[in-house]
């Protein structure tokens, strides 16, 4: 038990609605690829797939700053083009 929640300053409860919020809820999170590996799911090339996120048609997300070795794709992004709208909602 947390320190915290020991002494009284805060329940169990409310400690663990916070940890979900910040931490997440055990569902699964969106990991980040690079552009060869969003290139090969895509059947593109790894500059088209640089040009689709330079444009912002795919989300992605530079992990170092000034080194373009470092820029990542989130794998939802390329999820959402290969799986189209109309199946989505099919339920």
């Amino acid at each position: 038990m947390a320190p915290a929640v020991v002494v009284g300053e805060i329940s169990q409860g409310d400690l663990d609605k916070f940890l979900s919020s910040v931490i997440g809820d055990g569902t699964k999170r969106d990991s980040l690829i690079t552009y060869r590996e969003a290139a090969e799911q895509l059947g593109l090339s790894t500059k088209t797939v640089k040009r689709m996120a330079d444009s912002g048609e795919l989300k992605s997300k530079r992990l170092r700053a000034e080194c373009f070795k470092s820029i990542r794709v989130f794998q939802s992004s390329i999820d959402s083009i290969l799986t189209p709208e109309s199946e989505n909602s099919k339920g």
